[in-house]
């Protein structure tokens, strides 16, 4: 009688059985990631639509990040950190729910004006085009001369960015004289957008600029180059990797008395986070608390690690430290509150963490080549065969491929197929004890708790328990078209607390109005 394949002694495994160069789809945690006011919105609009709640998330963090202006700071040693972010919507074509992503951010952002539309408080915002640093600094400009004519300075330069098309912007960049993609870098940084000579072009003056870009995965890889992720642009930028949930062919709005009731909420924070600026321009300094201090203190040798994925992906996710803290700022202001919390620490950890997952994965593709289906079909086929429809490595490349595969070339057959969620991957030590190895397995709606086990990660590495609202999880019948799985969402598919004034975070130490400045 064979011995089955998971029943095999360790000393026969050989280096391919137990190691791939896969970059597995980034999984969400969503526990950590989705909360306070930003996880209701976010909740609210996937909730019985195709739309991916962090997709929704992100768009509106960056759209927050933009309109509550410069007028608080958090100084970081010498550094003052504003939390205006650049966030990137990655996904596959017609699958990555972009334009989506953004619709009921807008319908806020659009009942706001309604409410008040000769003094509302919003700034500005500006969809796709962006080509030039003149063409940039004109629309939050110091004032220049037209002819006899003198046109006035736009006082208020806050301003959200939509660009649908962000590959677009990485043409530009490389064009010969460009200098677009470092003025969006000065930007972020807090500086000014410089004319390139003393008498030509316009004058920027310390920009509240934030920006979300749409991009697929194929268009990030072959635009970008080098360069651009060594010089900086890149680990500016947050990158989500975020698909539709489910195929939903008509999909009811969002109640308009849930819209009404962010745009009040939201409106209220956008005021006090404004304060009086433009008059004032970094007038309240916010500080962390000693907890979320002493949290920081622990996560930030992880976060400068470099990461273990090669030097380009290093270079992309060089800065996951001050995207966690510009996060975890942002958090605290929509709590208004000058106090930075443990609980807003590890939302900003969670994704920055997802960043850097993103940024693994889309990266990791730069150079790919074209599928190889028929192979894929026989995996498929083979696993479906197998007992608990999974096996290892050394299955596939020694029994289904019949040892006519390398491993490399078996990489390039497997990881199609995770992105597609149509298989599943994880280590599992042999039962004769030792070396770990990887298994593939079919997905299944009864292999979603392995995912979700994978997807509650964040959180442990935090060290802080997530309190969301309480748990009531989709039927996996929702997800059967869906090209990512249920497990990808499970945590996410949470009823919206439309009753409660405050936004949801960790409760706070009793220590925590003691503030404390840390230096890094």
């Amino acid at each position: 009688m064979s011995t089955a394949w998971d029943e095999r002694a360790d000393e026969v495994l050989h280096p391919e059985d137990v190691a791939d160069d896969i970059v597995p789809p980034p999984i969400p945690d969503t526990d950590a990631m989705l909360r306070g006011i930003v996880g209701e919105i976010a909740r609210a609009a996937a909730d019985g639509r195709e739309v991916h709640p962090v997709a929704v998330a992100a768009a509106a963090m960056c759209w927050l990040s933009a309109e509550v202006g410069p007028d608080i700071y958090l100084p970081i040693g010498d550094v003052w950190h504003r939390a205006n972010l650049y966030t990137l919507h990655i996904g596959r074509s017609a699958r990555g729910g972009k334009g989506e992503a953004l619709g009921l951010v807008q319908r806020i952002r659009w009942r706001i004006i309604e409410n008040n539309p000769e003094a509302h408080p919003l700034g500005q915002v500006h969809s796709g085009g962006l080509s030039s640093r003149e063409g940039l600094a004109g629309l939050v400009h110091d004032g220049y001369r037209m002819g006899k004519e003198e046109v006035p300075p736009v006082d208020d330069k806050r301003l959200w960015i939509v660009e649908p098309e962000f590959a677009n912007v990485l043409a530009q960049g490389k064009r010969e004289g460009n200098t677009l993609l470092p003025a969006l870098r000065d930007v972020w940084d807090g500086g000014s957008i410089q004319p390139l000579t003393k008498h030509r072009g316009l004058w920027a003056t310390r920009p509240h600029i934030a920006l979300h870009g749409n991009i697929t995965p194929g268009e990030l890889t072959a635009k970008l180059e080098a360069k651009e992720i060594n010089g900086g642009t890149v680990n500016r930028l947050l990158m989500v990797w975020a698909e539709r949930t489910r195929l939903v062919a008509l999909p009811a709005p969002t109640d308009r008395d849930l819209v009404a009731e962010f745009a009040r909420r939201l409106e209220e924070v956008i005021r006090w986070a404004r304060g009086s600026y433009p008059s004032t321009r970094e007038s309240r300094r916010a500080s962390l608390a000693p907890s979320a201090a002493e949290l920081y203190r622990t996560l930030y040798p992880e976060l400068r690690k470099p990461h273990s994925h090669g030097d380009l992906v290093a270079a992309a996710t060089e800065r996951r430290a001050p995207i966690c803290l510009r996060i975890a700022l942002l958090h605290a202001i929509l709590d208004q509150s000058l106090t930075i919390t443990a609980g807003h620490v590890s939302i900003g950890h969670a994704w920055a963490q997802y960043g850097a997952e993103t940024a693994a994965y889309v990266l990791a593709g730069m150079g790919g080549q074209a599928r190889d289906t028929e192979k894929e079909q026989k995996v498929l086929a083979f696993l479906g065969k197998q007992r608990g429809r999974e096996a290892d490595r050394r299955t596939l490349i020694n029994v289904c491929f019949q040892k006519h595969i390398e491993a490399k070339a078996l990489d390039h057959v497997l990881k199609p197929l995770l992105d597609d969620g149509a298989i599943q991957r994880r280590e599992a030590d042999p039962r004769a004890g030792g070396r770990k190895r990887i298994i593939y397995a079919l997905y299944r709606a009864d292999n979603a708790d392995i995912a979700d086990n994978q997807q509650r990660r964040g959180g442990k590495r935090c060290g802080v328990s997530a309190d969301n609202a309480p748990e009531a999880e989709p039927s996996p019948q929702d997800f059967v078209q869906s090209p990512q799985r249920p497990h990808d969402v499970r945590n996410a598919q949470k009823p919206v607390n439309t009753h409660c004034p405050q936004s949801p975070q960790s409760p706070r130490s009793a220590n925590d109005d003691d503030l404390v400045d840390i230096e890094l």
